[in-house]
């Protein structure tokens, strides 16, 4: 898993690599995170706000060689909808 979105052809990606902050995956502290900022999981396991509207991101990418054959080995048919 990347850290970055500096592709790994860039030049300046060792300088990138050494002054980004790193942090651990760890769902059950993104779950905590989710609870402090008011988010909670309905019955299906999805995270909602207290009037019960469901947690949504965009995640927006650019496009390019390195990127493009990135996208396509992350993404699963239907990977669009939501998921718990």
């Amino acid at each position: 898993m990347s850290e970055t979105f500096v592709p790994i052809t860039s030049p300046y990606l060792a300088e990138a690599n050494r002054s980004i902050a790193r942090y651990p995956y760890d769902p059950r502290r993104s779950e905590q995170y989710m609870i402090e900022a008011g988010y909670a999981k309905d019955r299906d396991g999805f995270v909602e706000n207290a009037s019960g509207e469901r947690f949504r991101t965009d995640l927006r990418v650019t496009t390019g060689p390195e990127l493009g054959r990135a996208n396509r080995s992350w993404w699963t048919p239907g990977a669009t909808r939501d998921f718990p």
